[in-house]
C-alpha cells in the first residue's frame, strides 16, 4: 500500500507530491487532499463569486477624472496628480501640489489590452511616461502602475520615478 500511494503522489510535477508543492503525500493520501481542496474552492466560489472580486478594466472605463487613492503613498515633497481622460483617451497630468500640467498622449499596445501607456509632455518635453492597468471593484475603479521620470542625463533616458494609484472620481 505505502508504495501505490508514493507511486500517485510522485505524478505530480517535477519533485512536488500530489502536484501541489506540498508534502503531505506521506502521511494523507494525494486524492482525498485534492477533493478537500476541491470543495473547499466549491465552497468559496459560492459564498465569493468571482463577479465580487475585480473585473479588468478596458479602454472605455478609463474615461473621467483619476484622483490619487492614497493605496501607494508618496515621499514627502513628491508630487501627486491627477489623470483626466478624454473621450479620444488623450489626457492631462495635474500636479495636485505644484500645478504643473502635463499634456499626455495614448499609446495603446497591440499585445496588451489591459495595460494603459501614456506619454507626457510639458512644454513639447517628454518628462513622463505612466504605464497603468486598472480593475472595476463594487466600490470604484483603481488603476495602479509606475509613473517613470524621463529626461535625465538625456533626453529620453529614465531617471526615476514612483509607483501609482489613481481613483475614479465619483461624479
Amino acid at each position: 500500500m505505502t508504495s501505490s500511494i508514493k507511486s500517485t503522489c510522485n505524478q505530480g510535477i517535477g519533485i512536488a507530491p500530489c502536484g501541489l508543492g506540498v508534502s503531505l503525500c506521506s502521511t494523507v493520501y494525494c486524492g482525498r487532499y485534492r477533493d478537500l481542496v476541491f470543495r473547499v474552492l466549491l465552497v468559496l466560489s459560492a459564498v465569493f463569486p468571482a463577479l465580487a472580486f475585480a473585473e479588468t478594466l478596458h479602454e472605455p472605463d478609463l474615461v473621467g477624472t483619476w484622483v490619487p487613492s492614497g493605496e501607494m503613498p508618496r515621499e514627502g515633497g513628491v508630487a501627486n496628480y491627477t489623470l483626466t481622460v478624454g473621450h479620444d483617451f488623450s489626457a492631462t497630468y495635474i500636479s495636485a501640489d505644484k500645478g504643473y500640467e502635463l499634456s499626455c498622449d495614448y499609446k495603446p499596445s497591440s499585445s496588451q489590452d489591459s495595460i494603459f501607456v501614456w506619454y507626457c509632455y510639458f512644454k513639447g518635453h517628454h518628462l513622463i511616461t505612466l504605464s497603468l492597468g486598472g480593475w472595476k471593484l463594487e466600490s470604484g475603479s483603481l488603476l495602479y502602475g509606475y509613473e517613470y521620470w524621463l529626461g535625465y542625463p538625456e533626453p529620453g533616458e529614465i531617471h526615476g520615478g514612483l509607483p501609482v494609484s489613481l481613483e475614479l472620481e465619483s461624479s
